[in-house]
Order: C-alpha cells, then structure tokens, then sequence
C-alpha cells in the first residue's frame, strides 16, 4: 500500500484550529482551511456554521453558504480550497463513521480532539477507496 503524503500546516495554524474548536464547544466546530494555489500548505482557517441543529454537539454539516464563500475568498486571495475541518468535543481526532458517509473521496479533513483534560489532538485523514488513510501532519 502507498504511503499517504503529508499534510502541511502553516505557522501558527494548528493553535488557530485548536481555539476556534474550542469556542465552539458543547458544539463540533467545522470549517475549510485554505492552501496555497499548488495545495502544498495550509495557510488559512475558514470558519463555517454548523448546520446540524440539535445534533451540532455530535455532528457537523458544513454550512453550504459558508463553503461557497470560503470558494470566492479563496479565489480572491489566490489560494485553494485545502481540506476540510471540524472538531470532536470530548473524543479523540479519529474520524466517525458519519465522518466518513459524508466526506468526498480523495479530500483531506483535519479533526481536532478535544477530550477533557488533554490538550487538544490535531490529525490529518484521506478518504480513499472509501476508508480514511491517516496521513502525517506537519506543523
């Protein structure tokens, strides 16, 4: 099997992630986050609504007004869309069954752990062949 190429984050992005999960607790915090125009680095967090209502604090349905606008800032700035991210308060960065129904084959999603008492965990996933591959992340 092929390894997963890694996931780079800019400077200062991973405690960007971390604190944008966070104050979206009891909720699980989403968003896109933003690369370089090559998708070589993620430079940018592009904050989205949680549109999953009651269950926001399980789950998350990335705004679709919200992608659309992270699409026209990113174009804008002359970036790409990256991957995309939400948070799991209370349990750890490994995605959810619902996490992988609802992702895009071939897309990078970030998961931000926030379970109590720890720091929180920063892991990176590739949906392929229908199975998320972890792949390493740098920064």
């Amino acid at each position: 099997m092929k390894s997963v190429p890694a996931v780079v984050l800019a400077d200062g992005l991973r405690a960007r992630l971390a604190a944008a999960a966070r104050a979206a607790l009891p909720e699980e915090a989403c968003g896109i986050l933003l690369a370089t125009r090559d998708g070589a680095v993620l430079v940018d967090v592009h904050p989205a609504r949680n549109a999953a209502g009651e269950r926001a604090g399980e789950r998350f349905v990335l705004d679709p007004r919200d992608h659309l606008a992270a699409e026209l800032v990113a174009t804008a700035r002359g970036l790409s869309i990256g991957a995309f991210w939400h948070s799991h308060p209370g349990r750890s960065a490994r995605p959810s069954e619902a996490d992988r129904r609802a992702a895009w084959p071939g897309s990078v999603h970030v998961v931000v752990g926030l379970e109590p008492g720890r720091e929180p965990e920063l892991r990176a996933w590739r949906l392929e062949a229908g199975r998320f591959r972890e792949a390493p992340l740098c920064g």
